[in-house]
């Protein structure tokens, strides 16, 4: 009932008179209720990258928020369109937009106590749009504003986290030995933070490198490599690993750097094994979900689901929840319980290779980016194709050169790919 009404009154936003009086029947909790469902929605949209839509479901989401009299939504619907910026790779307008928002929340005639840690996270996703343009100084100096605020607040993650975002800028603009020393300093604080920590070793090790102490460096990529190990991201462990690898190729160790390389390329056929699988069930579920079977539909998005949190690929976690929530049937299942759902069991041992709707490993040589695509209507990333493209000849060069009995195999694997 509620997606009805939402859908009605998506249909007269352009009509403003039929609005306001369907809006008037509407009370402040439905309204709220309606406001959540609706950032749900445009969270589906921006995973599918389909952006149309938005537009009207924001601009009813503002209106509906407004009659919720509920300031901490009024203000995740306003955030929500520099999401919708980032989404489609617009990093200047986003950072005017953001600076928007942080001077109207900072001017703000009744500020409240969650403010200041509003400004803060502004200020913080400020700091990363001014990045992507190219404006260090903007972005050093929003970051330094939200550390202040952070401290004040004595919250000590944020505050970490804005130290690692000035080190990592810093090593941006070519500052090394700066970027070393501020994240030596904050080390002890990152240490009770899991995901900073490995971000630091990881800031640490590139500072090292950049400054020509590769030994140096090298220690600290195999700390972070074990760091990023413990979060199980997988990615990290694989291009870190690809760094040994060519760290020591560049040394003539090439039993080593084979033995790195060897490791970074297994990783990443493991990594693209299991987003073909994801791909490939939802893929089914959409399509036993468009022919009315939707118990069936509902299990292969949960296959989607439980890859997809595998993967930390949060567009495909929304996409999968979205299925779920599509083909819930009988279920007593809200939208908002179903964009919550999560299907991880943190002491099991998961292997898809078998699961029954799946495909097998195929005994062929020649391995290939899987044929879907990154996003719906979207191409494979080109920087992971050229990564894996590099990968593969650095590899086949170290067993050629170590005269490993694996070099025919590689060599193989690297023609297969270059045939793509």
């Amino acid at each position: 009932m509620d997606q009805e009404v939402l859908r009605q009154l998506v249909e007269k936003l352009e009509r403003s008179r039929s609005l306001r009086r369907q809006l008037q029947k509407i009370s402040p909790a439905q309204a709220r209720v309606y406001t959540q469902d609706l950032l749900y929605h445009i969270d589906i949209h921006l995973a599918a990258h389909t952006f149309e839509p938005i537009e009207s479901l924001w601009r009813l989401a503002l209106r509906l928020a407004e009659k919720g009299q509920d300031r901490e939504l009024q203000f995740k619907v306003v955030r929500k369109r520099a999401q919708w910026l980032e989404a489609q790779h617009r990093p200047g307008p986003q950072a005017r937009y953001l600076h928007h928002l942080y001077s109207q929340l900072l001017h703000a005639s009744d500020p409240q106590e969650g403010d200041r840690f509003k400004l803060g996270d502004l200020l913080m996703e400020l700091g990363a749009a001014y990045a992507q343009t190219g404006r260090y100084s903007l972005a050093l100096s929003a970051i330094d504003r939200a550390r202040k605020i952070f401290r004040r607040l004595r919250d000590e993650y944020n505050t970490v986290a804005a130290d690692f975002n000035r080190a990592s800028l810093l090593y941006e603009v070519g500052q090394y030995a700066e970027s070393t020393m501020l994240c030596a300093e904050i080390l002890p604080q990152a240490e009770k933070h899991s995901d900073i920590f490995a971000n630091v070793l990881l800031q640490l090790a590139n500072n090292l490198e950049a400054m020509r102490l590769p030994n140096r460096a090298c220690q600290f990529y195999g700390k972070a490599m074990s760091a990023y190990y413990k979060l199980h991201n997988y990615r990290q462990q694989s291009d870190i690993s690809y760094r040994l690898g060519w760290l020591m190729l560049k040394k003539e160790h090439f039993e080593l750097a084979a033995r790195c390389l060897r490791a970074a390329f297994f990783i990443k056929v493991e990594i693209e094994y299991k987003r073909a699988l994801m791909r490939r069930n939802y893929l089914k579920g959409q399509t036993y979900y468009g022919l009315g079977l939707w118990g069936v539909a509902r299990r292969y998005y949960l296959l989607t689901l439980i890859f997809a949190e595998q993967l930390g690929d949060s567009a495909m976690v929304t996409l999968a929840r979205h299925g779920f929530y599509k083909t819930r049937g009988d279920l007593q299942l809200t939208l908002a319980g179903a964009m919550s759902a999560t299907s991880l069991d943190g002491e099991r041992v998961w292997n898809f290779y078998r699961v029954p709707g799946g495909f097998q490993r195929y005994k062929t040589d020649g391995y290939a980016l899987p044929p879907y695509p990154e996003r719906l209507g979207y191409r494979p990333n080109p920087k992971e194709q050229r990564n894996l493209r590099n990968l593969l000849r650095d590899l086949t060069f170290c067993s050629g050169a170590n005269n490993s009995i694996e070099a025919a195999y590689f060599r193989s694997q690297q023609q297969a790919f270059s045939d793509l």
